[in-house]
C-alpha cells in the first residue's frame, strides 16, 4: 500500500515541480515563478487549490496505469496522499523539453520523492499547454525506470533519429522527430499526418526496451487525455508497430503502424487495420515518404 501511495506521490510531483520548459526568456520567467508558487501551495495541503494547476480537462497516468481525469478527480487523489505523507520532499530533474507548437510543450524527466529517509524515483512526460498567457498541465504519463544497459537494444533503432518532412503533395503531409534521450535509454518521438488540412494521425512516443517482454515497447499520451501502447517488430527493413490505443471519448483503437527504411535518408509510414471496439473499420492512413532534414544527437 505504502509503495502505490509514494508512486502515486511521483507522478503528481512532476506536475508540481517541472516548469523548466521554454526555450526563450520571455517564457521562461513566469514558469519559474509559477513553480515556486506549485511548490508552496503543494506545501499548504490544499488539494483543490493544488488541482488548479492542470487543465480543467487535465489527465494523469500513473507508473501502474491508473489514470485520474478532470482536477477533481486529482484533488481526491492528492488529498489522500497529503493526508497518508505529510512532509514529503519533492525534487524533479528536466531532462529534455519539445515544442509542437508556441502553446504546447513535451517535457522529459526524472522525479524523486522522499517520504521519512526514503526516496523513490521514476521518470515522466508532461504535456503542457498555455492558456490565457498561464502554463498548465493537459497531460502526465509515468514510468519506471529501464535497467541499466537497455539503451543497447534500441541500437537498431537509431537509424530514426532526426527530424523528418514529407515530399509535399496537395492533400497530404507528414513530420515527424525522432530523439535519444540523455543518457541513450529511450527514444522520443513526436509526428502527425495532415489530410486535406486537418491532423488525421498523431502521437508522442517514448520507445524503450521491455525488459520484461523482452522486447521494444513505446508508450504515448496526448493532450486529450488519448493514450496508446506499441509492440515493436523488425521486419528486413520495415519495423511494425502493433498499437493499441484508447480515445479521448474512452473508445478503444487498435492498428499496425509500420515505419519502412527505403533509403539511408528516407523512410515510409503508414497507420493500417485500424479497427475500433466492437468491430468497426477505420481507412488506412495515406503512405507518407519522409525525408531526414537534420539529425539532432539528443534531446535538448
Amino acid at each position: 500500500m505504502k509503495s502505490k501511495l509514494l508512486q502515486t506521490i511521483l507522478s503528481l510531483s512532476a506536475l508540481l515541480l517541472g516548469s523548466a520548459l521554454a526555450e526563450n526568456a520571455d517564457s521562461k520567467a513566469p514558469l519559474l515563478d509559477r513553480t515556486k508558487e506549485l511548490a508552496t501551495t503543494f506545501g499548504t495541503g490544499n488539494s483543490a487549490a493544488i488541482s488548479e494547476f492542470w487543465t480543467p480537462d487535465g489527465h494523469y497516468f500513473d507508473a501502474e496505469g491508473r489514470h485520474f481525469s478532470g482536477r477533481p478527480a486529482i484533488a481526491n487523489a492528492l488529498a489522500g496522499i497529503l493526508s497518508a505523507y505529510p512532509g514529503a520532499q519533492l525534487r524533479t530533474e528536466v531532462k529534455s523539453t519539445r515544442f509542437i507548437d508556441s502553446d504546447t510543450i513535451i517535457e522529459d524527466g526524472v522525479v524523486t520523492v522522499t517520504v521519512e529517509g526514503t526516496a523513490v524515483s521514476f521518470l515522466y512526460t508532461n504535456i503542457n499547454v498555455r492558456k490565457d498567457e498561464k502554463w498548465l498541465i493537459a497531460s502526465t504519463r509515468h514510468y519506471k525506470a529501464p535497467s541499466p544497459g537497455s539503451g543497447e537494444h534500441l541500437q537498431p533503432l537509431k537509424g530514426l533519429v532526426g527530424a523528418w518532412r514529407d515530399e509535399s503533395t496537395k492533400d497530404k503531409s507528414g513530420a515527424a522527430e525522432f530523439t535519444l534521450a540523455p543518457g541513450g535509454d529511450a527514444i522520443l518521438g513526436h509526428y502527425a499526418i495532415t489530410v486535406d488540412g486537418k491532423i488525421a494521425f498523431q502521437g508522442n512516443p517514448r520507445i524503450d526496451w521491455d525488459a520484461a517482454t523482452g522486447s521494444i515497447r513505446s508508450r504515448s499520451i496526448e493532450a486529450d487525455g488519448s493514450f496508446s501502447n506499441g509492440a515493436w517488430s523488425q521486419q528486413g527493413d520495415s519495423w511494425v508497430i502493433a498499437t493499441h490505443s484508447t480515445l479521448a471519448d474512452g473508445k478503444k483503437l487498435t492498428a499496425t503502424n509500420v515505419i519502412v527504411q527505403t533509403g539511408p535518408d528516407s523512410i515510409t509510414f503508414q497507420s493500417k487495420d485500424r479497427k475500433l471496439e466492437g468491430g468497426e473499420s477505420l481507412p488506412d492512413t495515406p503512405v507518407l515518404t519522409l525525408k531526414r532534414i537534420s539529425l539532432p544527437e539528443t534531446a535538448q
